[in-house]
């Protein structure tokens, strides 16, 4: 039977591991995120988003939530990642 105080030190100790390593935290909420958003629709779909470099980058997601492709590069303007996505998204209907 786990005691009050061990479930506090063990509710510490995680949270100094997400602390020190923040990306962590990040990668799991991401892949979080991507799972519900694939429950909900069921269908393979789109992902838009900035990388480490802060450049723009595209992603296409199946419905069991792995990654079919993506974009391979970043690129500068959003604009230009949306129209990429968008010739991708043509050649996978």
């Amino acid at each position: 039977m786990v005691n009050k105080t061990s479930e506090k030190m063990l509710g510490k100790i995680k949270a100094n591991i997400f602390n020190k390593d923040k990306s962590l935290m990040n990668k799991i909420n991401m892949w979080q995120r991507i799972k519900a958003r694939v429950e909900a629709t069921k269908r393979p779909w789109m992902s838009v988003y900035r990388d480490r470099t802060g450049r723009w980058r595209w992603r296409l997601v199946s419905i069991n939530g792995r990654i079919i492709a993506d974009s391979g590069q970043g690129y500068r303007n959003k604009e230009d990642c949306l129209y990429g996505s968008a010739l991708a998204g043509k050649y996978f209907e």
